[in-house]
């Protein structure tokens, strides 16, 4: 039952921040999403925050209906599920925002964009292979704490984006 207490745990983690981003962007105005990155920002910051909440739901809904293998198995298929619709928009977002502004290359840096990336696509094979061989535990919950950090590393640009202006 701990495994379910820490995704409880996570769930609400996700939920208060998603609430603080409304906190922020309710003080900061209109101009908490001038610029497009912080619109993407906010736009991920929510996304990723209710994605974290709602992806550690789904096991304790499966729990007790099938084996734990086949929970943590369906909920790693519902992370991949989430991670691929979630970085197809964020990627074709990413693409009409650096066309309509050519600048926005040089207000956001390149080097926590790509190592994200790189972080996202090891996360999302881990999942895969959590699907495939472990069916465990751990593998989603990194998946799912992957989620929320990526959420509060949104937050934590937002706030500076909005001290350095």
């Amino acid at each position: 039952m701990e495994q379910l207490e820490a995704l409880v745990g996570i769930s609400q983690l996700g939920i208060a921040l998603s609430g603080f981003a409304g906190v922020v962007f309710a003080l900061s105005g209109r101009d908490a999403i001038a610029l497009p990155e912080n619109r993407s920002r906010l736009r991920v910051l929510l996304q990723n925050g209710l994605a974290a909440s709602f992806l550690s739901l789904i096991p304790q809904f499966l729990w007790g209906l099938m084996s734990a293998e086949t929970v943590w198995a369906l909920s790693s298929v519902a992370f991949v599920l989430y991670a691929t619709a979630s970085t197809v928009r964020i990627w074709r977002d990413a693409l009409r925002a650096r066309q309509a502004d050519p600048a926005l290359s040089e207000r956001v840096p390149r080097g926590f964009t790509i190592l994200l990336s790189v972080c996202a696509v090891f996360v999302v094979i881990l999942q895969v292979g959590n699907i495939v061989l472990w069916q465990s535990f751990n593998v989603f919950f990194l998946g799912v704490a992957f989620v929320l950090l990526v959420a509060a590393l949104m937050f934590t640009q937002l706030l500076s984006s909005k001290l350095s202006a």
